[in-house]
């Protein structure tokens, strides 16, 4: 199909001259699909919609399901293997001591101001 044969196809299909950036030459598929397209009723044209619409739904309504259970499933876990979260700072005597065995192990006697 030319250039000039294309664009009275369009023409044909959609009433009017195709913009600028429409595609010039089709497929043999894509022709095939308007031919299809152009013999189908309106009736035809509502049932297909309304069966991809129940499709739709029920492709969500599985999507809800499988995003529920992730959602159990992580909560099992979660109190399978909580911890409880307590913060807790070590008290200056533990400090104290754990610094002064550090020191002991390097053989310092006492502090050392900086020399600088």
């Amino acid at each position: 199909m030319n250039k000039r044969q294309a664009k009275k196809q369009y023409k044909k299909i959609h009433g009017h001259n195709p913009p600028k950036t429409a595609v010039a030459v089709y497929t043999p598929e894509e022709i095939e699909a308007m031919k299809i397209y152009n013999n189908l009723t309106p009736e035809d044209i509502e049932r297909i919609a309304n069966n991809l619409r129940s499709a739709a739904a029920e492709m969500f309504k599985a999507l809800q399901r499988v995003a529920e259970s992730m959602a159990r499933v992580f909560e099992d876990m979660g109190k399978k293997y909580s911890r409880p979260v307590i913060e807790t700072e070590e008290p200056p005597v533990v400090v104290a001591r754990t610094l002064s065995e550090r020191r002991k192990k390097c053989r310092r006697k006492g502090w050392r101001v900086s020399e600088r």
